[in-house]
């Protein structure tokens, strides 16, 4: 249904591509899965301080069974980092990895790679197919964890949080299964200057300043354009540029807009194809925090090319 209904977006007269729909289908799996084994991607996510999350984890939970929910883990590299570590922190592998992806290829390459490198410890990964944004929908993964005597974790790596079409209103709507003292770990992109300044951002962000390697850039236009190609009516040729969105929820924050420009049979389209945000630290722990989420911990990494911050939560009652 959801590649039918993928197949008529691409042949509409534009508009926007919900990201789910991106990773749908094989081939798009795969050139994501291409991004990520790019070097200076997989430098930037291999430098997410985890270890140093999962010590924090336990310095209060050390003694209960650990229920890590990951949501949206692509290939789930950082998500089984960081259940490695816990594992390996704790002495004890009484710990459930829950993978929940809304694409079937994605999710099965998931599940291989945190069953291969947990195996040996003795922890426990179920897959699930499924759609982050209908969370309040699986109750296998709501249970009361202070009747079950254990701590859950939930996870959003990889700048998920970043791609919704509305963070705040996903944190209120999505989110709200969830129990008071359950975790959250999720890491974002920092603003690499003020949303007051657009010249400066267009300045010094390195997608607008054309800093980013051709490599990378490459693979992620071949990866947005794929659809269009795959599943469009007629041959297109698509031109893949970004644009800029200061209309953002969190204040302090911005929007990185790229767009698809579809050339073919004598029409031009245009479509927001991919939407990711840079945030103004304090500005978005403090809209968190209103959304009923305390900040625990945050640890800054990437460096200046790529500044981003990891974060971890407390459910407030």
């Amino acid at each position: 249904k959801m590649v039918k209904e993928l197949s008529m977006q691409v042949n509409g007269n534009g508009g926007h591509i919900e990201q789910s729909y991106l990773y749908m289908d094989h081939m798009s799996a795969a050139h994501w899965c291409a991004i990520a084994e790019q070097k200076d991607y997989d430098a930037m996510q291999s430098s997410m301080p985890l270890e140093k999350t999962a010590a924090r984890i336990l310095r209060t939970n050390a003694q209960c069974g650990l229920d890590v929910v990951a949501l949206g883990p692509g290939s789930a590299r950082n998500e089984v980092r960081l259940v490695k570590q816990l594992m390996t922190q704790s002495g004890h592998a009484d710990l459930r990895l829950y993978l929940l992806d809304i694409s079937q290829p994605l999710l099965s390459v998931a599940y291989r790679h945190a069953a291969e490198v947990l195996a040996d410890n003795g922890g426990a990964v179920f897959a699930i197919q499924g759609n982050f944004h209908h969370l309040p929908r699986y109750g296998q993964l709501l249970y009361s964890p202070r009747r079950a005597h254990r701590r859950r974790i939930i996870t959003m790596l990889g700048h998920t949080f970043s791609n919704l079409e509305n963070e705040l209103r996903f944190m209120r709507n999505s989110l709200c299964g969830f129990a008071t003292g359950d975790l959250l770990v999720m890491d974002f992109r920092l603003a690499y200057t003020s949303s007051c300044d657009p010249d400066e951002i267009y300045r010094k962000d390195p997608t607008f300043a054309s800093r980013r390697s051709t490599d990378l850039s490459q693979r992620r236009d071949k990866f947005l354009a794929g659809p269009f190609r795959r599943y469009g009516a007629d041959q297109v040729d698509v031109e893949i540029s970004p644009a800029l969105d200061l209309s953002c929820a969190v204040p302090g924050s911005y929007g990185v807009d790229l767009r698809a420009r579809v050339r073919g049979d004598g029409a031009d389209r245009e479509f927001s194809v991919y939407y990711s945000r840079r945030y103004e630290p304090n500005q978005l722990l403090h809209a968190l925090r209103r959304e009923g989420w305390e900040t625990v911990e945050s640890w800054e990494y990437g460096g200046d090319s790529s500044p981003c911050l990891l974060v971890l939560l407390r459910k407030l009652s």
